[in-house]
């Protein structure tokens, strides 16, 4: 993390594309991954493929949490509409 500390880093920070992942390659051929944070941090995250790869598994993991949550709802909306209809099948 690379924070804004300075008036021309929060200028810098400002100018970015915000809550965006970009790459580019470095000298050493590999890939380098930033992401500018203004609203939250006021900062730069700065990191490897290893952060990357880091990253990417935390994004399926929300993704994978976020779909588990709404299939919960709609079973239990599926099963309070059941009971709605079928008070004597269902009893609490």
């Amino acid at each position: 993390m690379i924070p804004a500390d300075s008036d021309n880093k929060k200028t810098i920070v400002s100018s970015l594309a915000p809550l965006k992942l970009h790459y580019y390659i470095g000298k050493d051929g590999k890939p380098h991954y930033w992401f500018a944070d203004p609203y939250e941090c006021n900062c730069v995250y700065r990191g490897d493929e290893t952060a990357y790869q880091r990253y990417q598994n935390l994004r399926l993991q929300q993704k994978m949490v976020a779909e588990q949550e709404r299939a919960a709802e709609l079973n239990q909306n599926a099963a309070s509409q059941m009971n709605m209809y079928e008070p004597f099948l269902f009893p609490y």
